[in-house]
């Protein structure tokens, strides 16, 4: 049996959310497949989140950040197998998403000159670093961890109303 490889549906679709710019909402839903669950994970449109908030470190890879927030819902279950991820296993989905991103953004950059191999090392070195890091700081980190459910509103998730758009 071959095994499977992490995948997205596509790049997400969302909108910042008046009064919070910390805080987005897909505009239609996004999928990825995880290897650390063996089944697909399904943001719906609406779906309300801060991307990423790991502190220091914050906004380097949103998408991860977006699945992260995802799978610690308290309501979340994975497509087919309905599963419910820990904690751990949440954080480990982050890690493995940071991993496929960093991947997909050296590919896009991949080169054959010697020269650039070399100079791409600390880059690379620096995404080890910062993966390690926001992974380890999602597992230890308490208080958000089926907080929220996956339709929870802005103002359910940020203590503030929405404001409302202007026509």
């Amino acid at each position: 049996m071959d095994k499977k490889l992490t995948q997205i549906s596509g790049p997400i679709r969302c909108e910042f959310i008046l009064g919070d710019p910390r805080y987005v909402r897909n505009i239609e839903k996004w999928s990825f497949y995880s290897t650390v669950v063996d089944d697909w994970c399904d943001a719906p449109s609406e779906f309300v989140h801060d991307t990423e908030s790991v502190p220091i470190v914050t906004g380097s890879n949103r998408e991860a950040g977006t699945g992260h927030d995802l799978t610690c819902r308290s309501d979340f279950i994975t497509r087919e197998k309905k599963i419910s991820p820990t904690k751990l296993q949440s954080a480990r989905i982050y890690l493995e998403l940071q991993r496929h991103f960093d991947r997909l953004e050296r590919k896009q950059w991949k080169s054959s000159k010697w020269q650039d191999w070399a100079l791409d090392q600390p880059n690379r070195l620096w995404d080890l670093f910062k993966r390690g890091g926001k992974t380890a700081i999602v597992i230890v980190v308490p208080g958000y961890f089926h907080k929220h459910k996956v339709m929870a509103t802005f103002e359910e998730m940020s203590g503030k109303k929405e404001p409302q758009k202007e026509a």
